[in-house]
């Protein structure tokens, strides 16, 4: 189980990293859409191994856990920063 877990905190972090910058700041806000743009891709995801499936070895149900997370975070961040600068 914790092997379960250790995959699944890379595969956030695969993510949180994919998705932290300015440029994907409008993106996070939908993360259907994103999920619905990862599904798509036929060719292994720019910056890892292979397909998630593949790589983290799991469920594609946890690898959108992982992503909705992720943004959830990235949100999160954002929101902080902004109060921050109020």
């Amino acid at each position: 189980m914790s092997d379960f877990f250790e995959r699944y905190g890379r595969c956030r972090h695969f993510f949180l990293n994919r998705y932290c910058g300015i440029n994907s700041m409008l993106a996070v806000n939908n993360w259907q859409a994103l999920r619905n743009q990862v599904r798509k891709w036929d060719k292994p995801v720019k910056g890892s191994k292979g397909k998630l499936e593949t790589v983290y070895n799991f469920q594609t149900k946890h690898w959108v856990g992982a992503l909705r997370e992720a943004c959830a975070n990235i949100k999160s961040m954002w929101s902080n920063l902004a109060n921050r600068l109020k």
